[in-house]
C-alpha cells in the first residue's frame, strides 16, 4: 500500500482507533446514511482535492477539533437506538426480520468498519465520511435494510405504498438535481485537462505528434489542470505525468526529455501543444 510518501504495511491499530471505527460506523449510519441521503444539500460545498470529497457539517465538526466527541456520543446513541430497535423486534415475535436485518448491518459494518479503521491508523477519523468512493457499498445495505423494514414489519398495503412513493419523490428529485450540479463543476474543473487531451489526441490522429516528432508535458503543467486533475500523492510514484493516459502503443510518441522533443506543452501554451524551440527545458 502507498501511502502520502511512504510504502509498506499500514501501522496496526490501537485499542483507541478500533473504538472509534466501530463508532465511526454508526456515526456514518445516522449522518451519511439518513441525513445525507434526505437532505443531499448537507453534503455541500464539496471539497476537491485529489478526491471529490463531501463538505457541510463533517468538515465543520473537524474544523473546529469536535469531530472526535461528536462521532463517540452520536455513534453511541445509534448503537443504543439500534439495540432498542433489535429487542422491540425481539419482543413482537419478528424474528426472521431481526435475523434479516443483523445479517444486513453485519455486512454493514464489517466493510465500513475495516475501511474506515485502516484509514485512521493513517488519516483523520473524518476521511471515511466525506469521501464518496466510502458510501457505495454501505449505501447499498442501507437500501437492503429499509426495504427488509417495509415489507417485513410495515408491509403496507398499495395506498401506503403509494404513500411512500410520493414522499420519496422529493428526495430523489432532489438527489438527482444536486448530482447534476456537482457533477457539473467537476466537469468545470476538469474543462482545461479535457481540452488539452482533446488537443493531443488530435494531433496523434493526425500523425503530427509521431515517434519523430514526440511531444513532452512539462511537469508543472499538472498544477494547471485543476486540483481533481491530478493525484499529486500518487504522481509521486509515477514516470511521466499524462502520457499514461494514451493507449500503450501511443506512449512511444511521449518523451520525458524536453531536449527529444519536437512538440512541447509547457505552463505558457496549456492546454495545446506548441512547436518546442530548440529542445527547451522549460519547466524541467
Amino acid at each position: 500500500l502507498l501511502h502520502r510518501g511512504t510504502t509498506g504495511e499500514l501501522p496496526s491499530p490501537t485499542a483507541g482507533q478500533l473504538a472509534t471505527g466501530c463508532l465511526l460506523v454508526f456515526f456514518n449510519l445516522a449522518y451519511t446514511g439518513f441525513a445525507v441521503n434526505i437532505v443531499p444539500s448537507l453534503s455541500r460545498p464539496l471539497y476537491l482535492d485529489d478526491n471529490i470529497n463531501m463538505g457541510g457539517w463533517a468538515w465543520l465538526l473537524e474544523e473546529g477539533e469536535r469531530l472526535d466527541f461528536t462521532v463517540a456520543w452520536m455513534g453511541g446513541a445509534v448503537l443504543l437506538l439500534l439495540l432498542l430497535g433489535a429487542w422491540y423486534l425481539y419482543r413482537k415475535g419478528q424474528r426472521r426480520l431481526l435475523v434479516l436485518l443483523s445479517l444486513f448491518f453485519f455486512l454493514y459494518l464489517t466493510d465500513f468498519f475495516i475501511a474506515g479503521t485502516a484509514r485512521i491508523t493513517s488519516d483523520r477519523a473524518f476521511y471515511p465520511l466525506v469521501q464518496f468512493r466510502y458510501q457505495y457499498v454501505p449505501n447499498a445495505f442501507l437500501a437492503l435494510m429499509l426495504a427488509a423494514v417495509l415489507g417485513g414489519l410495515l408491509k403496507p398495503r398499495i395506498r401506503g405504498k403509494a404513500i411512500i412513493g410520493l414522499i420519496l419523490i422529493p428526495v430523489l428529485v432532489f438527489n438527482m438535481s444536486l448530482g447534476r450540479r456537482q457533477i457539473a463543476e467537476l466537469g468545470d474543473q476538469l474543462r482545461l485537462l479535457g481540452m488539452m487531451i482533446g488537443h493531443i489526441r488530435r494531433g496523434l490522429s493526425e500523425g503530427i505528434i509521431n515517434e519523430d516528432a514526440r511531444l513532452y508535458i512539462a511537469p508543472r503543467v499538472r498544477d494547471r489542470v485543476g486540483r481533481p486533475g491530478w493525484n499529486h500523492n500518487m504522481g509521486r510514484f509515477m514516470e511521466g505525468t499524462f502520457h499514461w493516459f494514451f493507449l500503450p502503443r501511443e506512449r512511444g510518441k511521449f518523451t520525458l526529455e524536453p531536449e527529444e522533443a519536437a512538440w512541447i506543452v509547457s505552463w505558457d501554451s496549456f492546454p495545446l501543444f506548441v512547436t518546442n524551440p530548440e529542445g527547451s527545458k522549460e519547466d524541467e
